[in-house]
C-alpha cells in the first residue's frame, strides 16, 4: 500500500465520491491509486476549470470538494478556485502533486512552494514531507475546511512521499467528516438578551447569509422572519434558504442595480452567517440609522465582530440559535412590526415592478429581461439547480427573479468571479444527478469554460447552457458610459462568435434561437436530451441600471 492509496481510501471513507484533476507532473501515484480503486476522476481541461468544478459542487452540498493540480504554473491555476472558496467560505481541497523530493532545493524541475503560495487563501496549507504524515495532515486539512466558517484548504505532496510505501498497516484512526455541520447551541443568556432587543425593536431586519445555508437553517430562518415578523434578505451572490414567495423575503442587498432602501431605515438588525461588508454598507452610518442595534449569529465566533461590533453577538450553530429564539419570541408579535413589514414588501415589490410591470414581448430581439423570463418557469418550479455567471445578466436575474433566492441557485459567490459556469454546471450535476440543470452565463464569462464541454460530453455530465449574446461585457460598458459618456466605452467588445457552432465542435450540442419564443421551445426540448446544450441566444446591449 502507497501513501497515494492511504490518501484515496480515506477520502473514500469520509463520503467523497469524486476528485476533479487535470493530469501532470506530480500526479502520477495519486491518480494510479484512484484507478486501482476505481474511485471516480472527473478530468477538465482547465485547473481553473477543475477548481470551479470542485468548489461549486461544495457550495451546493455543504461536502468538501476536492481538486487534484500538477506543479508550477497547474498549482497557480488552481488558485482561483481556492480565492473563490476564501471569498465564499466553502470548503474546498486543493492536493498539488510534486516533483520528487530527491535534489530538492537544486533546482528540480517545476521546484517552487506551492503550500507557501496557497497559504494566504487557505485556513491550512502544509506540505507532506512524509509518507506516515498523509493521514494526519489530511485530517487536520478537513477539520479546517468544515469547521467555523468553512474554507478552503490545500495539501502539496511530492510524488516521492505519495508513492512511497507505508511501512506497516495504517491503524484505525478517527477522521473528520468532510461536510459541514455546525453545531453548538448559542449561550442561553445571551440568546435571552437577543429576544428583548427584538421585542424591543419597531423596524428589525432579518440578514440571512451563507452561513444559514451551510446550517441547513431554511425553517429556522423562516420561521423567525414570519414569528416576529420582520423582512427577511441575503447579502447578493451569498449562498440562501429561501425556497417559497411570501416569506417575507425583500431581495437581495448590495445588488450594483441597487434595491429597496430598508437597511437605513431598520432599527435593529439581526445577521446571520454573513459577513459585514460593501453589501451592507459596512453597517456604518449612512448605510444605517446611527442608533441601530445589530445581534450577530454565527457559527465561528471570529466572524463575530468582523467589521462592526454588535451589541449581542452570539457563537453558535445558526439552526440551533434561531429555534432557541423564536422560542423565546414566541406570543411577542407587534403592530409595529406589522406596518413595517408590509411597508418592506411593498418597497420591495414596487422595485421589482420596473422590470415585472414591463412583460417582454415574445417576438423580435431579446434583452436580458427576455431570458430571464424564459428561465421563470424553472425557478418557480421547486426541483430546476439555475446558475447564473456573468455581471449584467446576473443583476438582470437578481432583480426579476428577487421574490425568492433558493439554495438550488448558485452564483459566482462574494468573489464576483465571472467564467466558473461551465464547470460549475458540471459540479452542480456530480451535486444532483437527477434533475434539470440551467445555466445563464454571459457571452464573456462563457469564454473562460468552454474547452470544457469536451469533458462534460465525455462524462456525461449533461446540462443546458444558455450563452446571453451582446457582444460587450455588459456590466463593464453600462459603468463607462455612465462615467465617461459614449467615447469612454474601451476594452469592452467581444466579437461575433458562432456560440452553437463551437460547442458542436467540443461534441456537445448547440442551438440558435433569436427571440423569446423559440428560447422557450429550445430550453423546454435541450432539457429533455442526454446530451450538454449551449443555446446561443443574441440580446440588445444593455442591462437593468441603464
Amino acid at each position: 500500500m502507497t501513501g497515494a492509496d492511504v490518501l484515496v481510501e480515506s477520502l473514500r471513507a469520509r463520503g467523497i465520491d469524486f476528485v476533479s484533476a487535470v493530469s501532470g507532473n506530480g500526479l502520477g501515484p495519486l491518480l494510479d491509486a484512484c484507478r486501482r480503486a476505481t474511485f471516480r476522476v472527473v478530468d477538465m481541461r482547465t485547473e481553473h476549470g477543475a477548481a470551479y468544478l470542485a468548489e461549486s459542487y461544495a457550495r451546493l452540498t455543504g461536502k468538501v470538494g476536492v481538486v487534484l493540480a500538477s506543479s508550477g504554473i497547474a498549482h497557480v491555476n488552481a488558485n482561483t478556485g481556492l480565492m473563490n472558496a476564501w471569498f465564499d467560505g466553502s470548503p474546498l481541497l486543493l492536493i498539488t502533486g510534486e516533483t520528487a523530493r530527491e535534489g530538492a532545493d537544486t533546482g528540480v524541475f517545476q521546484e517552487f512552494d506551492h503550500a507557501g503560495f496557497a497559504a494566504p487563501l487557505c485556513k491550512y496549507s502544509a506540505r507532506i514531507e512524509d509518507v506516515s504524515q498523509i493521514e494526519f495532515c489530511l485530517n487536520e486539512a478537513l477539520a479546517h475546511a468544515v469547521s467555523g466558517r468553512p474554507g478552503p484548504v490545500q495539501l502539496s505532496i511530492p510524488a516521492s512521499v505519495s508513492g512511497a510505501a507505508i511501512p506497516t498497516a495504517p491503524g484505525k484512526t478517527r477522521r473528520v467528516p468532510a461536510r459541514v455541520a455546525p453545531s453548538g447551541a448559542g449561550d442561553p443568556a445571551l440568546v435571552q438578551q437577543a429576544a428583548a432587543l427584538l421585542r424591543e425593536a419597531r423596524r428589525p431586519l432579518l440578514v440571512a447569509g451563507s452561513g444559514a445555508f451551510y446550517a441547513d437553517a431554511e425553517a429556522e430562518v423562516t420561521e423567525l422572519a414570519r414569528m416576529l415578523p420582520a423582512p427577511l434578505t441575503t447579502p447578493i451572490w451569498d449562498r440562501s434558504v429561501v425556497s417559497e414567495p411570501g416569506s417575507n423575503f425583500v431581495g437581495v442587498i448590495g445588488a450594483a442595480t441597487g434595491g429597496p432602501n430598508l437597511l437605513s431605515k431598520a432599527d435593529m438588525i439581526l445577521i446571520v452567517g454573513a459577513q459585514v461588508d460593501y453589501r451592507l454598507g459596512q453597517a456604518r452610518p449612512p448605510a444605517i440609522d446611527a442608533g441601530a442595534r445589530i445581534v450577530r449569529v454565527d457559527a465561528d465566533p471570529s466572524q463575530l465582530h468582523q467589521g462592526v461590533t454588535p451589541e449581542v453577538a452570539i457563537a453558535g450553530d445558526p439552526r440551533s440559535v434561531l429555534a432557541a429564539l423564536a422560542d423565546e419570541l414566541r406570543g411577542a408579535e407587534s403592530a409595529a412590526r406589522e406596518a413595517w413589514l408590509e411597508e418592506a414588501m411593498k418597497a420591495g415589490s414596487e422595485f421589482r415592478a420596473r422590470f415585472t410591470d414591463n412583460p417582454p414581448s415574445e417576438d423580435g430581439p431579446m434583452t436580458g429581461h427576455h431570458l430571464i423570463e424564459a428561465l421563470r418557469p424553472y425557478a418557480e418550479d421547486g426541483e430546476t439547480t439555475i446558475l447564473i455567471d456573468g455581471g449584467n445578466i446576473g443583476q438582470w436575474a437578481h432583480q426579476i427573479l428577487a421574490d425568492r433566492y433558493p439554495a438550488r441557485w448558485l452564483t459566482c459567490g462574494a468573489s464576483g468571479v465571472v467564467g466558473w459556469g461551465i464547470a460549475g454546471a458540471m459540479g452542480a450535476r456530480l451535486a444532483r444527478p437527477e434533475g434539470r440543470i440551467i445555466l445563464l452565463t454571459g457571452d464573456g464569462a462563457a469564454h473562460f469554460g468552454l474547452a470544457e464541454l469536451e469533458a462534460a460530453v465525455r462524462q456525461d455530465l449533461q446540462f443546458v447552457g444558455i450563452v446571453a449574446d451582446d457582444r460587450a461585457w455588459g456590466i463593464v460598458v453600462t459603468e463607462q458610459k455612465a462615467v465617461y459618456g459614449e467615447e469612454g466605452v474601451i476594452a469592452s467588445s467581444i466579437g461575433e462568435v458562432a456560440y452553437a457552432g463551437l460547442a458542436t465542435s467540443y461534441g456537445a450540442r448547440g442551438a440558435y434561437t433569436e427571440t423569446l419564443s423559440e428560447l422557450r421551445w429550445e430550453l423546454e426540448r435541450s432539457l429533455t436530451l442526454p446530451s450538454p446544450t449551449i443555446i446561443h441566444a443574441p440580446i440588445l446591449t444593455g442591462g437593468p441600471m441603464e
